[in-house]
């Protein structure tokens, strides 16, 4: 909602800003031609209104839009180094509106790994519970019971990474990485696509 709102507001000021500049010009001329510049002024606005919107509107994406990095790399002995990250291969802000809700998601079995992750700031689920609420058929809808689930916040479509330290690994183990793309377009629609990557391990 909070795209909506900043979207009206800078709508409404684009608006002004075109009234005012019209409404200077008005009085800079005969005052028989004040109608007419108004009439200028309300056009304006309505397509300026139309543009916006219809431009946002009409925003598309796919998952070959972005790429989901994952790979490990070891430590020691016992312990790995996940990487992680998603860059994009175009640049998808709109007029600064892009409304994104993105997440970069690491799903886990607590009893085969312990992870840590260099940033503290991210957020985690109990065993069996999704972040998310996704089409069935979605790979991300498929939770097993005994996995837990960390996210991070991914900011308006730009490149992020994330190291994640793993220890005390047992054999059999695989994490799974999603990336979720959720794109709020005003008027109750929404683009959104998942890209998934798998390691396992048969240490």
């Amino acid at each position: 909602m909070t795209e909506v709102i900043s979207l009206v507001y800078s709508n409404t000021a684009c608006a002004i800003i075109a009234i005012s500049i019209i409404v200077i010009l008005s009085f800079m001329f005969d005052p028989k031609y004040f109608k007419y510049f108004m009439a200028l002024a309300f056009t304006c606005t309505v397509l300026l209104s139309f543009c916006i919107f219809y431009y946002i509107g009409s925003y598309k994406s796919t998952e070959e839009d972005a790429d989901l990095k994952a790979d490990i790399t070891k430590q020691d002995d016992s312990d790995y180094i996940l990487n992680i990250g998603i860059e994009w291969k175009r640049k998808i802000q709109i007029f600064g509106f892009n409304g994104n809700e993105d997440d970069l998601i690491v799903r886990y079995d607590p009893k085969r790994f312990q992870i840590i992750s260099s940033d503290s700031n991210y957020d985690s689920k109990k065993l069996g519970e999704t972040f998310l609420k996704l089409p069935d058929e979605f790979k991300y809808s498929k939770i097993k019971g005994n996995e837990l689930e960390v996210k991070f916040d991914v900011k308006d479509g730009e490149a992020y990474s994330e190291k994640i330290l793993l220890k005390n690994i047992k054999p059999g183990g695989a994490i799974q990485v999603f990336f979720i793309h959720d794109y709020k377009i005003p008027l109750d629609a929404r683009t959104y696509w998942e890209k998934s990557h798998t390691i396992e391990f048969s240490i």
